[in-house]
């Protein structure tokens, strides 16, 4: 997937959000069920196995999308600061899949790993948001994290917006440095390491991040006026992120959909539900760290179905008054993202002959499903 990159799937996901705000696109809850593991881990906390499924489908492109993921997670505490990470097998490889299907005939057009594209598609909904809400002269960009999100944000931005500057923070040293140095090789801008965090967001005009941080990772009083902040998860924000005038205009990535639900044999119409996913365990939820005592997304006094979504944005609903405005994107994953980007790369191995070609008939069978 070398030939693969952000860029790719830019217009695939902005074309999937406008399908959502004509109300021809649909995804479902993100559903993960936690097991917690015995297993004991210097330097860590706690360790369980997570079993994720989401998906979703857009009938313009022709596809619908399931994602999958089997995973070793660690939880652990550092400095004070608390992280979530995967561990990886033996071999240094995670388990995680894409299937993308044919809404026209039903029949299996791909199955693809998810790291790469699960990145893509994240960076991709940042990028759409801020070329919609940021100022469109922005030039000055500052991420926190230095992974594979940063990286994909970074390509994403850089391709939206004439970046002429970056400033990147982490806590590791080592880390932060190698990530600058492999930047500077990839986008022609100027890429700082900062020595803090609160470096990051002097003088932006949009500040990313984009961590796997637990516990927040900037205060308010930090972001300039004028600017634009995308975070990915309701944990790296302070809590005062979420207040009703923090911002001049807030909007997520989770779609104004209509949900059926079946009571009995009437079914019955009803608003998103609050949360994008729903979380069941397997043994003591005890053993979960963070699972019940969250410090952003878990804010019960946040209506999020009257929160406004990223494809009001694209239409023109929700837009920018002044230059002086600070605007806010919540990237909450879902899994018709996967049906957009997956799309892009099937449109692109079809073209350029990539992957391998496997007969239909191994994943078809001859008894219907029910």
């Amino acid at each position: 997937m070398e030939n693969f990159q952000v860029t790719d799937v830019i217009s695939s996901i902005e074309d999937m959000f406008i399908e959502f705000g004509k109300g021809l696109a649909a995804t479902g809850t993100r559903e993960d069920i936690l097991t917690p593991l015995s297993r004991s881990i210097e330097g860590v906390d706690s360790v369980g196995h997570l079993l994720k499924t989401m998906g979703g489908v857009i009938p313009a492109l022709g596809v619908g999308a399931v994602r999958i993921n089997s995973n070793i997670l660690s939880w652990k505490t550092s400095n004070g600061r608390r992280t979530k990470s995967k561990i990886p097998n033996e071999d240094g490889r995670h388990t995680g899949l894409v299937l993308l299907f044919s809404t026209e005939t039903g029949e299996l057009l791909s199955i693809f790993p998810d790291g790469l594209v699960q990145s893509y598609r994240v960076a991709a909904t940042s990028a759409i948001a801020a070329k919609y809400l940021a100022r469109k002269d922005s030039s000055e960009l500052g991420i926190l994290g230095v992974g594979p999100q940063a990286r994909a944000h970074l390509l994403a931005f850089s391709d939206i917006f004439e970046i002429e500057s970056v400033k990147i923070y982490s806590p590791t040293s080592k880390n932060k440095n190698a990530f600058v140095e492999r930047m500077r090789n990839e986008i022609d801008a100027e890429i700082i390491a900062t020595e803090t965090p609160e470096e990051v967001f002097t003088q932006a005009d949009i500040i990313q991040c984009a961590t796997n941080s637990l516990d927040p990772v900037f205060e308010m009083d930090w972001v300039p006026e004028g600017s634009h902040m995308g975070v990915l998860n309701g944990k790296e924000p302070p809590a005062d992120f979420f207040s009703k005038n923090a911002f001049d205009i807030f909007v997520q990535s989770w779609p104004k959909i209509k949900m059926y639900e079946e009571i009995g044999t009437v079914v019955n119409e009803r608003n998103i539900p609050a949360k994008n996913i729903n979380y069941y365990v397997a043994g003591d939820p005890d053993k979960i760290p963070g699972l019940s005592k969250s410090k952003g997304e878990e804010n019960h006094h946040i209506l999020w179905e009257k929160i406004p979504s990223l494809h009001q944005v694209i239409s023109g609903e929700i837009k920018r008054d002044g230059e002086m405005d600070k605007t806010a994107f919540y990237n909450r994953g879902f899994g018709t993202q996967f049906a957009a980007a997956g799309w892009a790369l099937f449109q692109l191995a079809v073209e350029k002959n990539i992957g391998n070609v496997v007969p239909n008939k191994w994943f078809e069978q001859e008894i219907q499903g029910t």
